[in-house]
């Protein structure tokens, strides 16, 4: 049944009486076994089956249910954090009832072959030494991952693996090397003298250790002679040991606890050092001559094992006496329990150990015990040892806490400075408190009263409060009798001034409405909500404020008559104040101008607090003048730099300064260690494809890709973002610099996360851009190839064609024939001009317009364009005009210029009436301001009586494919247009005013005409 079921039980349990009661009865069991199994007391088959039934009634029966129902109370916490434990917890409850079980079977029904009290000997040592052997593992680790080593859990460690290997030792030794050998029974009345002997054989090669004589038989349990100095070297060494470490440890606990309850007193130490002096003296003989005392006079045997049964006790007992010494003067209750555990433990244990196990009735029931003793000690110094280190860890957290506060809050007085620490520090306490728990499965004992007190402990030792008051004092003062006043400080300098004298701040304000002062203005830095509140109270007042993002190291206040300044430093850990107050005119002038300049710098409190509120907070942005800073700064980047860095160089001598000056080694280093990818974009250059081959043949391009920007897409600036969190913005100084420092100008750096993701959202759209500018012109080089190769294809089979058609005209002598003929010819006419015209706009977007100038009269090319014409007209149907004005020779491309005139007369044709239509040519000199340059010029201008330009059209009348004719597909005024502009000259178009139709008219020059004096 589980014991937290027994209310009665629970009840007693409650107080610690019951289980020490009860420890100490199964204590004073086991002294008289100890005595009885180590030849100190007489017994007789009567006296020790009536100790068996006293050890199984008040160990086992009573006893083992009390202190572990007590241990399954103190340890339930610990339980429902670690399954180990618990696991640990039942396996003890489980074996230790089993055990109990076994001697009463063993009472009833005898021992026959020493079979049952093997098993429980074997049993009972197996777990407890296993049991120690975890706790000494979780001690290592907790030794290995603590950041500071100490050596009280290294002790701790060592004394837990050295009691396994005791109890190990003890098991091992007795179940292996002791034989047993059967005799004959003795006769009726013989003696045989003590059941423990130790005294050598040579019948059996070996000593005999202990006789016990049955009505059938005797069993003899022998040492053999091989076995026998190891046996006695193993005993002398180990157990000694074990128990030296043992002691080291406890002491290291007792010590850390009542170090925290007062002084340690001299007794203190007595008591600790009497029981391995004790333990020592009382080991002494059997380290010299074994446990058969071999080469003591046998006189005086006796008198020894006397004293090293008391010595072994006495240590023990003192030991637990220690455990409770420190216990009873605990306030907490939990650490209390754990010291009483490991005190029971404690003492049972090494009493236990004691217990000859060898005597197969009381004798193993008593050492048996060590199962229990060894989990009550382990659960009750592990408990115990990571309360203490909870304890030091928590009171760590609260001097770093204090300090650290009363840095931050400096500014609001003494007593609410306290009260503010308080509740931050409780605060930081309680997280703490959940981190331990979580990490070692119990709840630290740690209250908020000792929290409070050590609290207190921690402040009086902080300087910092004792000048508070003359700081708070003085800045009354002044203010009170101010007629002009202006601050600067922190917001905990406000926070002072609202917690101490407000009321003065608003009685000022009040008398500043009425001009019976002069006003107030401060200026102060705000970074969070915090901030925002405490400068929101002097706002509602109407004090004007604004932000400076770095604020000079001193807070001052000035009046019209006073002044006052505070600077705070830290002289060994310890802060303080200097104080600095003086009515003296150079100094109230000196801070006033430097407030002023502040002042002008700043920026209003206002527009900083809608910034914090709507997330746009530029108080991480500055602004780097020193090139060398910004060097400094930018390395420093780039060597914490863990996930991308993401640049824009401006142009391509700012990617080959950066090259040059080792940046990309830097960059390769870090992705050596770190997940780290890097993207630029940079302008074409000869450099960038080297160092894109460079990365390529590294096997480091997938992980630095570079790709070029067109020039339309260059900045002004180069751009890095790093991690998304940190952005330099470079303005370029002068490109034609070698180094960095003497290129650059201007540098902005920001940490603000707007200002970071916007120049990182920039540069993802350009590198997105730049992907879709190659496709573009995949895209486009495709088209302008396709386009290119149908032209052609078309022209090829055009010209036999025309050809075939002037040898039908001269052998068609039918009239109806010659009409058939002529349709082929128009329209096979047409069918070439379409393919030429695609291949000129091709050229002309691929820049390879070729322009053959040559001398020539301008009236001969309208003249062959006019004739071309008209012989294809109709009779009657249209009229040509050419109005020669002079005969003008220029310096032009001859066949382009004649293309020009063909397509506007071409396209006059298209748009004029059935009947009568007319075009008229001119032709005149002009001059023309090219770049501040006077040109002579050649105007032609086409005039007709059509239906004129459609005002939907005059917006993309040059443009490709505008049309609105069914003849064509709109590329003769976009040809002429690319034309005339590559000669230097204009074209334009507009309806004719007086009457019907359009003209269209271009200019260009005489002389040959240079394009890069238009650049």
């Amino acid at each position: 049944m589980d014991p937290e079921t027994i209310n009665p039980i629970n009840k007693l349990l409650e107080n610690t009486k019951l289980p020490i009661a009860m420890g100490i009865s199964i204590i004073i069991t086991v002294i008289v076994d100890l005595l009885m199994t180590r030849q100190l007391l007489d017994y007789n088959h009567i006296t020790g089956n009536i100790m068996m039934i006293i050890t199984i009634v008040i160990c086992y029966g009573i006893g083992s249910f009390i202190l572990l129902s007590y241990a399954h109370r103190v340890s339930r916490e610990l339980r429902s954090r670690s399954r180990l434990g618990n696991l640990m917890h039942w396996t003890v409850i489980i074996t230790q009832f089993g055990i109990l079980i076994t001697l009463i079977f063993m009472l009833f029904i005898g021992n026959s072959s020493y079979i049952l009290s093997k098993s429980i000997f074997a049993a009972s040592s197996l777990l407890a030494t296993v049991i120690m052997i975890i706790i000494s593992f979780k001690f290592f680790s907790w030794y290995r991952s603590s950041m500071s080593k100490s050596p009280i859990v290294l002790f701790y460690a060592l004394a837990a693996l050295t009691l396994a290997c005791s109890i190990f030792e003890d098991a091992s030794t007795k179940l292996l090397m002791v034989q047993i050998i059967y005799e004959e029974p003795r006769a009726e009345g013989q003696v045989i003298g003590s059941s423990f002997q130790y005294k050598g054989s040579e019948k059996y090669d070996g000593q005999i250790v202990f006789v016990d004589s049955k009505p059938d038989e005797t069993a003899l349990f022998v040492i053999p002679q091989s076995n026998l100095e190891l046996y006695n070297y193993l005993n002398s060494i180990i157990l000694p040991v074990g128990f030296i470490f043992r002691w080291i440890a406890s002491s290291m606990l007792l010590r850390n606890i009542y170090k925290k309850i007062s002084t340690l007193p001299i007794s203190f130490w007595i008591i600790l050092s009497l029981p391995l002096v004790l333990y020592l003296i009382g080991k002494m003989p059997g380290f010299f001559s074994g446990e058969s005392l071999s080469g003591v006079d046998e006189a005086y045997r006796y008198y020894f094992r006397i004293l090293f049964r008391v010595g072994t006790i006495a240590g023990n007992i003192l030991f637990g006496l220690a455990f409770f010494i420190v216990a009873k003067k605990l306030k907490s209750s939990r650490v209390r329990d754990y010291l009483i555990l490991a005190g029971l433990g404690d003492t049972i244990v090494g009493i236990a150990l004691s217990t000859s196990a060898i005597e197969p009735s009381f004798g193993v029931a008593a050492h048996s015990l060590v199962l229990l003793s060894t989990y009550l000690f382990t659960l009750g110094l592990y408990s115990s040892a990571i309360t203490i280190s909870q304890e030091i860890k928590l009171r760590q957290s609260i001097r770093d806490s204090a300090i650290e506060e009363s840095k931050l809050l400096v500014g609001i007085g003494s007593a609410q400075m306290v009260q503010e620490i308080e509740k931050k520090v409780l605060s930081v306490v309680e997280k703490k408190k959940a981190e331990l728990a979580r990490s070692t499965g119990l709840q630290p004992s740690f209250t908020e009263l000792e929290t409070k007190e050590y609290l207190n402990t921690v402040l009086k030792e902080i300087k910092i409060i004792q000048n508070i008051e003359d700081i708070i004092s003085k800045s009354k003062n002044i203010l009170s009798h101010s007629r002009e006043f202006i601050l600067c400080t922190r917001p905990s300098g406000l926070r002072l001034a609202y917690n101490n004298y407000f009321e003065i701040y608003q009685q000022i304000c009040g008398n500043a409405k009425i001009r019976q002062h002069r006003g107030i203005r401060i200026i102060t830095s705000i970074a969070d909500n915090n901030d925002i509140e405490i400068v929101s109270k002097f706002l509602e007042l109407g004090i004007s404020i604004r932000h400076v993002k770095n604020l000079p190291p001193i807070n001052f206040a000035v009046s019209d008559k006073e002044m006052i300044a505070t600077i705070q430093k830290t002289e060994g850990g310890q802060i303080h104040q200097n104080l600095l107050t003086t009515n003296e005119p150079a100094y109230i002038e000196h801070f006033h101008s430097i407030f002023i300049e502040l002042w002008e710098n700043g920026i209003d409190i206002k527009n900083r607090i809608h910034d914090i509120e709507s997330g746009v907070d530029n108080g991480g942005i500055e602004i780097i003048q020193n090139p060398k800073t910004f060097e400094k700064l930018f390395y420093s980047l780039i060597t914490s730099a863990k996930g991308d860095i993401v640049g824009i160089f401006s142009t391509p001598n700012a990617f080959r300064r950066h090259k040059f000056a080792g940046t990309f080694d830097i960059v390769k280093e870090r992705l050596e260690t770190t997940p780290l990818n890097v993207r630029i974009l940079v302008p074409e250059d000869e450099l960038i494809y080297q160092t894109i081959n460079e990365f390529e043949d590294e096997g480091i391009s997938d992980r630095i890709k570079i790709r070029l920007m067109e020039p339309s897409m260059q900045t002004k600036v180069s751009v890095v973002v790093i991690d998304r969190k940190y952005s330099l913005a470079v303005e370029l100084k002068d490109d034609s610099k070698n180094t960095i420092t003497e290129a650059i100008g201007l540098v902005t750096y920001s940490d603000s996360k707007s200002t970071v993701l916007s120049y990182y959202s920039i540069f993802e759209s350009l590198w997105r851009q730049t992907e879709l500018y190659k496709q573009l012109q995949l895209n486009e080089r495709m088209h302008k190839e396709f386009i290119n190769t149908a032209a052609h294809e078309l022209r090829t089979p055009i010209q036999p064609i025309l050809g075939v058609i002037d040898i039908l005209k001269n052998s068609t002598s039918s009239s109806e024939e010659k009409g058939l003929v002529e349709v082929v010819s128009r329209n096979a006419r047409r069918l070439k001009k379409l393919a030429e015209d695609i291949l000129d706009v091709t050229k002309m977007e691929g820049y390879h317009l070729n322009l053959n100038k040559e001398t020539f009269r301008i009236s001969d090319v309208i003249l062959e364009n006019i004739h071309n014409y008209e012989s294809n007209f109709e009779k009657g149907n249209y009229e040509i005009k050419y109005d020669e004005v002079n005969d003008v020779q220029i310096f032009a491309h001859k066949d382009g210029i004649s293309r020009v005139i063909s397509n506007l007369i071409n396209n006059s044709i298209k748009f004029l009436p059935r009947e009568r239509g007319f075009i008229l040519i001119t032709t005149k000199l002009t001059k023309n301001q090219i770049n501040e340059k006077s040109y002579e010029m050649i105007e032609v201008s086409i005039t007709d009586n059509g239906s004129g330009i459609d005002s939907e059209m005059f917006s993309k009348l040059f443009t490709k494919f505008a049309t609105k004719s069914f003849h064509g597909i709109g590329l003769g005024l976009y040809i002429s247009k690319s034309i005339i502009e590559a000669h230097g000259g204009r074209i334009w178009a507009k309806n004719n005013s007086v009457r019907q139709g359009a003209t269209f008219s271009f200019v260009i020059p005489l002389d040959n005409f240079d394009q890069s004096d238009d650049k």
